[in-house]
């Protein structure tokens, strides 16, 4: 799916929390690529990720975490859990993955994240839905940063 248009695919449900929503969008999604770090955010594009899509030949990606499901603070024991869980099902598919982290501008912890490369966007709302996730953070061809919600 090109992702110029999943905003209007995938919007924020009726009522979604705009505290929450605001949360996403002021957050910086930083990844580290084979050739050093990248700091992603929403609507933004990034020419390091950019140069990587070129490079390793895919043109869309998805970035996600398992943790705090619904973004309800989650025991750390029980988000290691998640997460490991959601790693194996990426290794299940062969999936090529880069891994990372959140940095939220306000008061909310730093949550790992993985950007899978190459795997289509719906399967990374599949995934967001299966691991209770409000959303992803979707890439298309051009390295611009946009959430794709799965609520």
């Amino acid at each position: 799916m090109n992702v110029a248009t999943v905003h209007q695919h995938f919007p924020p449900p009726s009522g979604f929390p705009e505290k929450t929503l605001t949360a996403y969008l002021r957050t910086q999604y930083r990844v580290e690529l084979p050739g050093g770090s990248a700091i992603l955010k929403i609507a933004q594009p990034n020419a390091a990720l950019l140069a990587a899509m070129h490079e390793w030949e895919f043109a869309e990606a998805f970035l996600m975490t398992a943790h705090n499901p619904y973004s309800r603070p989650t025991a750390a024991a029980e988000n290691v859990r998640r997460q490991n869980a959601l790693l194996a099902t990426l290794q299940a598919r062969a999936a090529r993955c880069w891994y990372g982290t959140t940095q939220a501008p306000d008061a909310w912890p730093t949550e790992p994240l993985v950007m899978v490369a190459g795997v289509e966007i719906g399967i990374g709302i599949d995934l967001a839905r299966q691991f209770e996730q409000n959303a992803i953070v979707a890439v298309g061809p051009t390295a611009v940063s946009q959430l794709a919600f799965a609520v």
